[in-house]
């Protein structure tokens, strides 16, 4: 047999060659072949058991159902008795229901209403803004404790200097009103815009509002219905009163027709700037009767509404994430 010499430099392409071909047969054997191309941004297959978990845990959650009723208005061609009857009927009606909803602090006055139903449950890190304590901490603590959320706690009338309460609650003393101004107690008042400003906290979103703040709530809300200040708030809870509230300060000034006409305007800017109400509490302490009806009414109810433009961008994402599963089943 022939013997050809086999040289060194030979013997180290041979290595080179033969390392190349076992990178190449490698590649082959491992790399996943390239999936067709659809519409969607990013990996479907990463996606997709994200996309399932969270469709089962929305699924498990209760939601917000819509209440069908005839609307109920008040005009100025109604009598006394029907404006007052409409009014308490208004009030006392709901266009949303929230499945899931607690009530935290004092299971009576001073605790106040949250809907935890998707998408308006409280989860860390979520803005609470807390108007009219009245040493009453148990709403505020319970948020702060509970959900861990930030609370911006005001009240002008207890004697009281600015301070942290415990980790995540402020404290200013100051209150909330329909313009900014000082008032006759000597109170500073500042408008929920002037706060949001002050904070930096105009573009994120405040998960819950609270304000008790007897008879200034009128004001108050004529200014945040109008001024954008509640397109970012999540949901509000809100004690209204009637004139009649002014007899625990021995004033007797009984409600008449314009009273109801326009307390019943100014809640009806909150549906025009798409609030809905899902719960009310009628406050047993304030019960009169009526001048008008002779009916034992009561001068303080709590409200409870929440931002629908929350729920619209919820069904939104739930119904894109059931087109992605779709998608990829079908795939």
């Amino acid at each position: 047999m022939l013997h050809i010499p086999f040289r060194r430099r030979n013997y180290k392409i041979f290595l080179v060659v033969l390392c190349f071909g076992v990178f190449l047969l490698w590649q082959l054997l491992t790399v996943q072949p390239v999936p067709p191309k659809r519409h969607y941004v990013g990996r479907l297959d990463t996606l997709y058991p994200t996309v399932k978990r969270r469709l089962r845990t929305l699924r498990k959650q209760p939601d917000i159902i819509h209440l069908n009723h005839s609307s109920i208005v008040l005009s100025d061609d109604q009598s006394p008795a029907q404006v007052e009857e409409n009014f308490f009927r208004y009030i006392e009606s709901k266009d949303v229901r929230c499945a899931m909803a607690q009530r935290l602090g004092h299971p009576h006055d001073g605790g106040w209403n949250v809907c935890l139903s998707p998408p308006y449950g409280l989860k860390k890190p979520c803005i609470v803004f807390s108007f009219g304590i009245n040493n009453d901490w148990q709403f505020d603590e319970a948020v702060s404790i509970l959900y861990k959320c930030k609370v911006y706690s005001y009240d002008p009338s207890m004697n009281m200097q600015s301070h942290d309460r415990g980790e995540h609650i402020h404290f200013e003393p100051t209150g909330l009103g329909g313009r900014d101004e000082t008032n006759h107690n000597g109170w500073k008042l500042r408008t929920f815009h002037t706060y949001l400003i002050n904070l930096d906290l105009t573009e994120k979103a405040i998960d819950y509002l609270k304000f008790d703040i007897e008879y200034s709530e009128w004001s108050a809300l004529e200014t945040m219905a109008t001024d954008g200040s509640l397109e970012n708030v999540r949901q509000i809870g809100f004690e209204i009163h009637t004139p009649e509230l002014f007899r625990a300060f021995k004033m007797n000034i009984p409600s008449k027709k314009h009273d109801y006409l326009k307390m019943y305007q100014t809640l009806a800017k909150l549906e025009e700037i798409g609030f809905r109400r899902y719960d009310h509490r009628r406050n047993p302490f304030g019960e009169f009767r009526s001048n008008i009806s002779g009916i034992v009414r009561a001068c303080c109810y709590e409200l409870y509404y929440l931002n629908m433009k929350y729920y619209t961008e919820h069904q939104q994402e739930m119904e894109h994430d059931k087109r992605v599963v779709q998608l990829f089943d079908d795939g």
